[in-house]
């Protein structure tokens, strides 16, 4: 299974195949009303 989304704190020059990740959340953008979520892959240090 694929699963798409956003990498925090890495760029593509950082990723590689089979790598392992975790799942973490962060906020995508606020308003007067809202705090907007996203999840986001992150690296797990090895």
């Amino acid at each position: 299974m694929v699963v798409l989304g956003q990498v925090d704190d890495a760029g593509v020059e950082d990723l590689e195949v089979g790598a392992e990740m975790e799942l973490v959340f962060d906020t995508l953008f606020e308003d007067d009303e809202n705090e907007y979520v996203v999840w986001k892959w992150r690296k797990v240090a090895a």
